[in-house]
C-alpha cells in the first residue's frame, strides 16, 4: 500500500489541495464515477477540519484506482444521495464496549456497512461505506471502500 500512496503522491496531493471543508461543515459524501462510496460525519466541524485530508488521501486512492475503469455513470444524482441515506437510516446497529469512553455502534445493511462512536446521547464520528460494486484494484487487492475510515485514523504520516 505505501508503494501505490509513494508512486501517485503528487495525485493524492492535488485531491487534497481541491476538498477544503466549507465553514461550519461537518460531514463529507464522497462519490466516484457518479456513485456514492462513502460518508463521514463529526459532531463538530473542527473535527472535520482537521480529519479531512486523510479523508481525502483514502479516498483517493479509489478514485486513482478507479481511473483505469472506464466511468458507469459520470454524475451524482439527488436521488442517489436520498437512496444512500434512506440505506443508512435502514441499517441494523450493533453496541459493543470500548476501552475509553463511549459506545462502538456498529452499522450493516443490504449495501452499506459503517461504524460510530457515541458519546452518551451525542454521535462523535459516524461513517458509511457501500459494499456492493467493489472491484479488485491495481494493487490486487479490494478497494478500500469499507476501510477508509481505517486510513483516516491510521493514515500514512508525511
Amino acid at each position: 500500500m505505501a508503494e501505490i500512496f509513494d508512486k501517485y503522491e503528487s495525485d493524492i496531493e492535488g485531491y487534497e489541495a481541491a476538498m477544503k471543508p466549507l465553514a461550519r461543515q461537518a460531514g463529507a459524501l464522497f462519490a466516484m464515477n457518479g456513485a456514492i462510496k462513502g460518508l463521514d460525519l463529526f459532531d463538530h466541524p473542527a473535527t472535520l477540519g482537521k480529519l479531512l485530508s486523510k479523508l481525502v488521501q483514502s479516498y483517493a486512492l479509489d478514485a486513482i484506482d478507479l481511473a483505469f475503469h472506464p466511468a458507469q455513470t459520470p454524475v451524482l444524482a439527488n436521488d442517489d444521495v436520498a437512496a444512500f441515506l434512506s440505506a443508512l437510516k435502514g441499517t441494523s446497529i450493533e453496541n459493543y464496549p470500548v476501552v475509553g469512553l463511549g459506545e462502538d455502534l456498529r452499522l450493516s445493511g443490504e449495501s452499506l456497512a459503517g461504524g460510530a462512536l457515541a458519546l452518551g446521547e451525542r454521535v462523535v464520528h459516524l461513517c458509511a461505506f457501500r459494499t456492493v460494486g467493489e472491484h479488485m484494484g491495481e494493487s490486487g487487492s479490494r478497494t478500500r471502500m469499507r476501510a477508509a475510515s481505517l486510513w483516516a485514523r491510521h493514515g500514512r504520516d508525511r
